[in-house]
Parts: C-alpha cells; structure tokens; sequence
C-alpha cells in the first residue's frame, strides 16, 4: 500500500512539477504569500456562495484549495520552510 501511495505522489509531483516552478521563478511569490492568498480567495468564495451565487463559488472555492495544496508543496521543494507558515497552515485550513 505504500509503495503505490509512494508512485502515486511521484506521478502527481511530475505532473505539477511545472506549475510549481512558474509560480516559484516568475511570480516570485513565497509560500507565506501564496497561503494568505488562497486565504483571500477562500474568503470570497464563501461571500458568493452566502450570496447564492454558487457556480462563482465553487470555482472560487477550487482555486482557493489548489492555493492551500500548493503553498505547503512550494515551501518543501524549494526548502523555504518557515515556523510562520506552518502557523500559517494550520489556522487558515481552520478558517476556509
């Protein structure tokens, strides 16, 4: 069982391999960064889907997800782990 879990986050890993490197080398974004973004999103996508707008939402609430996937991945790949964004984590998978 665990050697599939182990290929089937190697497969995962090469297919996002790119879009980690965009984000990290062009948008020069931090984890840190990237956390109170998706944060922000998440937000909004609640504010929609209060406002019945539901489809806005859900895709809102996608990006907000791929966002918090995507932070903590960033930090251990390019070893730019902070205490702050282990916090950072933590309270904002409790806030969306």
């Amino acid at each position: 069982m665990l050697e599939s879990y182990s290929f089937l986050n190697q497969a995962v890993d090469r297919f996002w391999a790119p879009v980690y490197e965009f984000v990290h080398r062009r948008t020069r974004l931090s984890p840190n960064q990237i956390s109170f973004l998706g944060f922000a999103v998440g937000m909004l996508a609640t504010g929609f889907i209060a406002l019945d707008m539901i489809m806005i939402g859900m895709v809102l609430m996608f990006v907000s997800q791929f966002l918090d996937g995507l932070d903590g991945t960033m930090a251990r790949r390019f070893n730019l782990q902070t205490p702050l964004g282990e916090n950072l984590e933590v309270v904002f998978d409790r806030g969306v």
